[in-house]
């Protein structure tokens, strides 16, 4: 059951993504304006933009209403790390074994890992101005490492949807169980990839975390398709133009 009027007033999310808005990236923005519906304030934060053109009218919107931590923002990580660094260093010590644990099994990539850790010091600076109360983080890579350091950091509580395939293919480097330790809860987008995420949680303990939630379409939007004649021959195949 949705939330009571006086509950929801109070529900200020943020969402936080590696790239947003993307054409690909529909579901994601449908699932915010799912929450928006029920009266909960979310904010969008991103990593980048998406380097190609939006053509989409809602998706060029969400472009001019979303945070972006790094593209054109270097200066302002400098002073958020700097100011985090001076007037927090409790949340600094809590998280660098965290950040620690991320660098080693990533094997490598130590300067984007400092980026993770500033990048997630301006996130929670700006969720305690917002008055943001969680964040959840779309995929389990880059977005969730900085989710759960500026958690660490003294931020709001995180949580991430795990999708795949490729966040799986060399899942050690992306530190699940610390992140599904670490994290409010966890989003698996159907059975096979929470049986995949119960068997890297670590404990029967953090695998509970683990919910299903499934990603739909609007079927509202699209008509109904007339009826296929019997000697209709014309297949088509509809499929992502990407490794995967």
């Amino acid at each position: 059951m949705p939330p009571e009027p006086a509950e929801r007033e109070a529900m200020r999310v943020a969402y936080l993504l590696n790239t947003y808005p993307a054409p690909s990236g529909t579901f994601i923005r449908r699932e915010i304006e799912a929450l928006e519906e029920i009266d909960v304030t979310v904010t969008r934060f991103a990593v980048r933009r998406f380097a190609g053109l939006l053509v989409e009218p809602a998706d060029i919107r969400d472009a001019g209403r979303t945070h972006y931590l790094l593209e054109g923002n270097l200066a302002g990580l400098f002073v958020a790390a700097l100011r985090e660094l001076f007037t927090n260093p409790a949340g600094i010590g809590r998280a660098l074994p965290a950040w620690r644990t991320l660098l080693r099994n990533a094997r490598g990539g130590f300067v984007r890992h400092v980026a993770y850790l500033m990048q997630a010091a301006a996130l929670r600076q700006a969720a305690t101005r917002l008055d943001v109360r969680h964040v959840h983080a779309h995929f389990s890579n880059n977005a969730a490492a900085v989710a759960m350091l500026s958690a660490l950091l003294g931020g709001p509580r995180f949580s991430f949807t795990a999708h795949g395939p490729d966040e799986f293919v060399e899942a050690p480097r992306l530190s699940f169980p610390l992140k599904i330790e670490q994290a409010a809860f966890v989003v698996a987008i159907s059975d096979y990839c929470r049986n995949l995420l119960a068997g890297l949680a670590g404990n029967d303990e953090a695998a509970a975390k683990i919910h299903i939630a499934r990603c739909g379409i609007d079927l509202s939007q699209f008509g109904v398709a007339p009826p296929i004649e019997a000697e209709n021959q014309t297949l088509v195949c509809v499929g992502r133009l990407c490794p995967q």
